[in-house]
């Protein structure tokens, strides 16, 4: 990582905060996080770790999950989301055991999002990540949770009639509101650059844009679905599929900024996707396939291009991507 960094390939890394297992990287010091003991030991000196990573002139990111949480689940089961199958009535009280988790395709826990409780919780992990020296706070599975038997999915605190997409935006300006001064970042399903509805988990790029820095669209080509724009296997047009998800998402950026009134501060979140550095779908992304990611990047946003952010699930990086198109 250090020597990316020094040979001028990254200029920021993104460290998890909070990853899908729900366990704190690190002890927070945050009262309304402490009194929950939901933290790991896997990052022992955080603080020695930031000022390394800011003597090497890297930008570190803090990832959070939010809705999608076990440990959290289990620690507060009222305000998750439960499964109708395992519980005998859908009274208040029945919320209060963690026996009757709902859980989604990987046996994952999920938290409700509509209630203030997790809002105040992942708010108080990002404050405490910015008194240390985070320079930036990502949200990630910021949404309904797609996955599982939805249909036997019950919400202490959703009504199931306030639409999936109002509850997030709640959700987004009650995180500027508390973090005024701190970075913001959300990640969002690539498909929610070119849908106009909230893909049935409540994410709308026009609800996210207001209230954060940066938005991170995760277009990934691989993960789009055969035929899309015509193409029998996108992940093999990674310059096409992204290009044509970013001036989309652009274009509708230009609106939200050309409107004569806004819920905004005056700011406007700016465009900086998740690209993939991963094979799958059967086409291997090596250097100049990463390459085209990125220069589609650059082209769609010509205006007000922010970068990029790279993704491997085996964080192992292709360095030669990144050397080539700095």
């Amino acid at each position: 990582m250090l020597e990316l960094a020094r040979e001028g390939a990254i200029n920021a890394v993104v460290v998890d905060i909070k990853d899908y297992s729900g366990y704190l990287s690190y002890e927070a010091a945050d009262p309304e996080v402490t009194k929950y003991r939901t933290f790991e030991n896997r990052i022992p000196r955080v603080n020695m770790l930031l000022k390394t990573l800011h003597d090497a002139g890297i930008y570190v990111i803090g990832r959070v999950t939010v809705f999608q949480d076990p440990v959290f689940a289990k620690v507060r089961p009222d305000l998750a989301i439960h499964d109708l199958t395992k519980i005998n009535s859908t009274s208040s009280e029945s919320f209060g055991s963690a026996d009757s988790l709902w859980q989604d395709e990987k046996k994952l826990n999920w938290m409700d999002p509509a209630a203030k409780g997790v809002w105040e919780y992942n708010a108080a992990i990002a404050r405490d990540a910015a008194a240390r020296g985070f320079d930036e706070v990502n949200f990630d599975y910021v949404r309904f949770p797609s996955g599982g038997n939805l249909d036997a999915a019950i919400f202490p605190f959703w009504d199931q009639n306030t639409a999936r997409y109002g509850m997030l935006r709640n959700f987004f300006k009650y995180l500027r509101n508390r973090l005024p001064n701190v970075k913001l970042s959300a990640d969002l399903f690539g498909f929610a650059a070119i849908r106009k509805d909230d893909l049935g988990i409540g994410q709308r790029i026009e609800d996210a844009f207001p209230y954060f820095d940066y938005l991170a669209p995760m277009v990934y080509p691989s993960h789009y679905d055969p035929g899309f724009n015509g193409f029998a296997n996108p992940a093999a047009h990674p310059y096409k599929v992204i290009t044509y998800s970013l001036k989309e998402m652009d274009a509708r950026r230009a609106a939200l900024l050309s409107a004569t009134s806004t819920e905004s501060s005056g700011s406007i979140a700016k465009i900086r996707p998740w690209l993939q550095d991963f094979d799958l779908n059967g086409v291997p992304y090596d250097a100049a396939m990463i390459g085209r990611e990125i220069q589609a990047t650059k082209d769609s946003l010509p205006n007000d291009y922010a970068g990029f952010m790279l993704w491997s699930p085996t964080n192992v990086y292709t360095k030669d991507a990144l050397l080539t198109n700095k």
